[in-house]
């Protein structure tokens, strides 16, 4: 069971390691066209890109469709090319979408690669590119994106890959986490390239053939006891129940003296009680990242997500 545990933590780590080397290339594709030297704009470019952007609010969306066609739907086959600030068109913002429209094939490749997973540049003064298309009504949403947590959450400090903690999607794809590359050239921050994986999908693969193992419950915990998800029905309605509620709201299994700010705790208390054991533990994990113990007659195994500190949790029958 041990190795069944640590498997399953690293086919997950995998996946993390997999979308953390992409987005760090992607980043580094954008600092190489920065650091490049352009030509100066003409004024028939200049006009041509005024021409292609259409402004609403503080949003402004660049055609990368045909100028005789609709806006494409949400999730589209398109980039989006923003300006997400009310400051005017410079030759910089100009320069910046011409970078963009550049980079939309290794975008599109690179979400292909894993198509759970939205790709998307943020530059430090709010011009946006994202693949596949957000529409500018969800892109207003992200006003300033700067300020948002997908670009906050990249790594400044050691220059490399930042994750996110798990959360809701707001457009309905279930729980999600950012990666977040910062881009310098030199000592200058250029901006943050980022991708959104969907978990939902690579966490009920993992879990299904876990409990096909012969496991009765597992789960899967960030460092802090948020809830990712899990196998068993009356955890996974539970988990369905509180995020189709309050906005900001959060299920943890936790204990009520251990629960966040804005959290909300298991309504069953084994779980909880559980998992406030596995991450007081932390220090007597093995050098591969596995524990178990016994609670109130269960067998626990767990296993540390190197990627993120995140856990997987097994919980084997009373039997065993």
């Amino acid at each position: 069971m041990e190795a069944l545990a640590l498997l399953a933590a690293d086919r997950i780590n995998g996946v993390f390691v997999d979308v953390s080397n992409s987005i760090q290339a992607v980043g580094k594709e954008y600092q190489l066209l920065a650091e490049s030297t352009q030509p100066s704009l003409t004024k028939s470019e200049k006009e041509a890109w005024v021409a292609r952007g259409m402004t609403k609010g503080p949003v402004t969306v660049f055609r990368t469709w045909a100028a005789d066609a609709s806006t494409p739907k949400f999730e589209a086959d398109f980039a989006g090319l923003y300006n997400l600030s009310e400051q005017s068109l410079s030759d910089k913002r100009i320069s910046q979408l011409q970078r963009f429209e550049q980079l939309i094939p290794v975008f599109r490749t690179a979400y292909e690669s894993f198509d759970f997973s939205w790709v998307y540049l943020t530059t430090t003064d709010n011009m946006l590119l994202i693949y596949p298309f957000m529409t500018p009504k969800d892109a207003a949403n992200t006003v300033p994106p700067t300020e948002k947590v997908f670009y906050k959450c990249a790594d400044f400090k050691g220059r490399k890959v930042g994750w996110s903690q798990p959360y809701l999607d707001l457009a309905g794809a279930g729980m999600m986490v950012t990666a977040s590359y910062p881009i310098y050239s030199q000592d200058k921050l250029l901006g943050v390239a980022s991708r959104d994986i969907t978990l939902q999908q690579l966490a009920n693969s993992v879990l299904d053939h876990l409990v096909r193992g012969g496991v009765q419950s597992a789960f899967i915990i960030s460092k802090q006891g948020r809830v990712i998800d899990a196998s068993d029905a009356k955890l996974k309605n539970e988990i369905a129940n509180v995020s189709s509620g309050a906005k900001n709201a959060h299920l943890y299994y936790r204990s009520k003296k251990k629960l966040p700010e804005n959290g909300i705790n298991s309504q069953y208390d084994w779980v909880n009680q559980l998992t406030d054991e596995v991450i007081s533990r932390t220090k007597l994990r093995s050098a591969s990242g596995f524990d178990t113990f016994k609670m109130d007659e269960r067998q626990v195994l767990t296993a540390e997500i190197e990627s993120t500190g995140w856990f997987v949790v097994l919980v084997l029958p009373h039997s065993r």
